[in-house]
């Protein structure tokens, strides 16, 4: 009897249901299409992966294939942010690389009577994506605000941190071969010190300490929603930052110190201080390393991703903050 063929990974996201959009921008659509399924509180009909830096589609479909079983009536859109956007591509460049995430979300707003966003972003990576996705939908598609109803930090955000960095870049040098690992590192070393450099001399801002700022932004996206009918941001977006002390890539001061400025944030724009602690919280794995908190199993972090979405129905009752 044949054996079934081992499906490639570049075909990986194919073979899931994902349509290639651009480099860098897969977009998955439930089979009956998003407009036609009956969404509740408890189910999204948009689900925002910003994979980490580097992120393979074998690794990347270990989080995608719960999610099909969990909401199966949302889309999936996935993006992949590449490491140049965040060292050396001005903004004006990366908007070309996000507009086709833009355009899809656009259209998802346009077919879908209720529409409900669940963001989950992976490192540094996955956060600047996040945060230049957002801009893109401002720039490319009349002003409008990238809708988010809740939020999961996988492994971040971090601040800028020199060797982390390098140690990232280095490790994902594909060849074994010393001389051209010895181009890559020096070529590592360069780019995040020039890019530092730059930071310094005000030329340029670092994309981690950009998406760490533009994260807790209280007139961006991603602390407090806008509701239909209000001209101001008025209810904040429940998130939960999931991290673990063996992270040697993010911090785990830097993501428990984002998380403190999110709670002074909201109690700044008039949230309770009790409905602050329910808002934004923090879920501590132990001896699991960067974007690998579901290696065991994974049962604990799936119900943390589901009680994160829960808790967009528990913030739905807080007072409007626009009056």
């Amino acid at each position: 009897m044949e054996s079934t063929p081992a499906v490639s990974p570049p075909n990986i996201l194919k073979a899931l249901g994902f349509q290639i959009l651009s480099q860098g921008i897969s977009l998955y659509k439930p089979t009956n299409g998003a407009d036609a399924i009956k969404t509740t509180k408890q189910s999204p009909t948009l689900i925002i992966i910003c994979s980490w830096a580097f992120a393979q589609p074998k690794h990347i479909a270990k989080y995608i294939r719960p999610y099909l079983e969990l909401y199966p009536g949302a889309a999936i859109l996935l993006v992949q942010n590449e490491v140049s956007n965040m060292i050396w591509r001005p903004d004006s460049w990366q908007m070309s690389f996000f507009e086709t995430g833009a355009v899809a979300i656009q259209a998802h707003l346009a077919v879908t009577k209720h529409p409900q966003v669940l963001l989950h972003v992976f490192s540094n990576g996955g956060s600047h994506g996040a945060v230049q996705l957002s801009q893109a939908c401002r720039a490319t598609c009349g002003g409008l605000r990238l809708p988010v109803d809740a939020i999961v930090f996988d492994s971040c955000p971090g601040q800028p941190r020199f060797a982390p960095t390098i140690k990232a870049l280095v490790q994902a040098i594909p060849s074994r071969n010393l001389f051209i690992r010895g181009i890559g590192t020096t070529a590592a070393y360069a780019s995040v010190t020039s890019t530092g450099l730059c930071h310094i001399l005000g030329i340029s801002e670092l994309a981690a300490s950009k998406l760490y700022r533009k994260l807790n932004d209280p007139l961006d996206v991603f602390l407090l929603k806008t509701l239909p009918g209000e001209k101001r941001p008025s209810r904040p977006v429940p998130r939960t930052y999931i991290f673990s002390e063996s992270d040697d890539m993010i911090m785990v001061e830097d993501i428990i110190g984002h998380a403190r400025i999110a709670r002074d944030q909201l109690l700044v724009v008039g949230v309770e201080n009790a409905d602050v602690e329910d808002v934004v919280q923090l879920e501590q794995f132990s001896g699991t390393g960067h974007v690998n908190h579901i290696k065991d199993g994974g049962q604990k972090y799936w119900d943390i991703v589901q009680d994160t979405w829960s808790r967009t129905e528990t913030v739905s009752s807080f007072p409007s903050m626009a009056g």
